[in-house]
């Protein structure tokens, strides 16, 4: 059989995708997401996944909570200024940073702009009370085209950057590494 997807474009790197770790506290939620190869989002597992030896990519989905309340189709909207931890742990185990952007994702669901209603006020509790963002979306399902859970059938173009190489720091410095970010 021939491989197809990431195996076929990238033979021989181990992947583990990155995921907060509230997503392992819900039984059996855990259990399949160790077996599809997720790991938490701790800086321990980062140094862990990337230290000493090449061959592992450890893929972190620059997106969350925050961004599914901005959805807008055709636009995409990254919330990066509380999110720097992954920069400094490539730096610090030498690690290759690989920028992948996906276009078409914001068009898959059609997400309800609540505006200044009772409902945009409770999702902004829920979010900041959990870290879970709860938009209200509509897809599609097998059996009808405008209502469900499946996304729409939308195409997704995904452009993969050539790797941006960490600086070289000696191990004194690497051990107390604070990068600052503008």
């Amino acid at each position: 059989t021939s491989l197809r997807g990431f195996s076929a474009l990238y033979p021989g790197i181990e992947r583990r995708l990155i995921t907060l770790p509230q997503n392992f506290l819900t039984p059996f939620l855990r259990e399949y997401l160790l077996w599809m190869g997720c790991v938490d989002s701790s800086r321990n597992t980062f140094r862990q996944n990337l230290k000493g030896w090449g061959g592992r990519a450890v893929v972190v989905v620059v997106g969350g909570a925050a961004e599914s309340m901005l959805v807008k189709p055709g636009e995409i909207e990254l919330v990066l200024n509380k999110r720097k931890g992954f920069v400094r742990e490539a730096i610090i185990t030498g690690a290759s940073l690989v920028p992948v952007i996906a276009f078409g994702e914001n068009d898959l669901y059609e997400v309800f702009d609540t505006g200044d209603h009772w409902v945009s006020r409770f999702q902004a509790t829920v979010k900041k009370l959990t870290g879970v963002a709860v938009p209200i979306f509509k897809g599609r399902s097998i059996l009808f085209r405008d209502f469900g859970l499946m996304p729409q059938r939308r195409p997704i173009v995904v452009v993969v950057g050539a790797p941006i190489d960490p600086p070289k720091l000696g191990e004194e410095r690497r051990k107390n590494f604070r990068p600052k970010f503008d």
